[in-house]
């Protein structure tokens, strides 16, 4: 976790010549929102690039973020304290009161808490009634993905060295969000053959703990743009993944309505 605080995530906004998976994912958060005045907070995703960019994007938005890590707060509020809200408190009982947000965003987030449905229900708490949450969860547990036929065959998880400690199928999602609280209003997929398949193995090559250091201190999703361009092996590294991306967004998006083969669900919830 320390190691991946020194990242320098928060000096890159997103932006729509980008054309990766990490925009993809902004994009259909960035359409719900246009032009709101919402109170919105996103939860522990061990980064604020989402905020900084919308703020860009819409900056009537009144932002807060909350993550469990001091350290990450700390050198938030050096950079962005005056239009971003930073709060540490753990993940089951945030700091916040009953029905604080108009607009909760968890994305890449549900995968690693150790009970989901506690999370679920904090958000339940905090959330407005009739407001909304903006979901996104890889669904790496899928019958015959090829996570879970890694697992199955080597009782390994690839992604337990980032912290990925839950599984989910996509009716796993949904299921979390009870009907009778909750309504799924809109939903998209991602990372279908191709993108599944790149994911996958840039999780295995990680293992590798040369590698692994290489996407930590070089990978320009993670670090400022001028670290990205400081060796041959990191530009190059650099156009690899700017490659992978690129092709990987451009299946999800002419597949985003195609639930078959997914391995990742976009969802907007409102709760009732």
């Amino acid at each position: 976790m320390k190691e991946e605080i020194k990242q320098q995530w928060w000096h890159n906004l997103l932006h729509l010549e980008d054309r990766d998976l990490p925009w993809l994912k902004f994009k259909y958060l960035c359409n719900f929102m246009k032009n709101k005045h919402w109170k919105l907070l996103e939860i522990w995703c061990w980064s604020w690039k989402n905020l900084r960019s919308l703020h860009e994007y819409n900056p009537h938005l009144s932002l807060y973020w909350v993550d469990i890590d001091q350290d990450a707060i700390v050198e938030a509020n050096k950079h962005y304290s005056d239009f971003i809200h930073f709060s540490c408190s753990p993940w089951e009982h945030t700091c916040f009161e009953d029905s604080s947000f108009d607009y909760i965003v968890i994305s890449d987030y549900l995968e690693h808490v150790d009970n989901a449905h506690k999370a679920v229900v904090e958000l339940d708490r905090i959330l407005k009634k009739w407001w909304y949450i903006h979901v996104f969860v890889p669904c790496e547990w899928e019958r015959f993905s090829i996570y879970w036929i890694f697992k199955k065959i080597f009782w390994f998880n690839v992604k337990k060295t980032w912290w990925h400690i839950q599984f989910f199928t996509k009716n796993d999602v949904e299921n979390l969000f009870p009907s009778h609280k909750f309504q799924i209003v809109e939903k998209k997929y991602s990372y279908h053959m191709l993108g599944k398949f790149m994911d996958f193995l840039l999780f295995a090559l990680l293992l590798n703990k040369k590698i692994a250091r290489l996407r930590r201190e070089n990978n320009k999703y993670y670090n400022d743009f001028k670290k990205t361009k400081s060796s041959l092996i990191t530009i190059v590294f650099n156009k690899i993944l700017s490659f992978a991306n690129y092709i990987a967004y451009i299946e999800s998006s002419l597949l985003k309505n195609i639930r078959l083969g997914a391995a990742g669900i976009h969802l907007i919830i409102k709760k009732h």
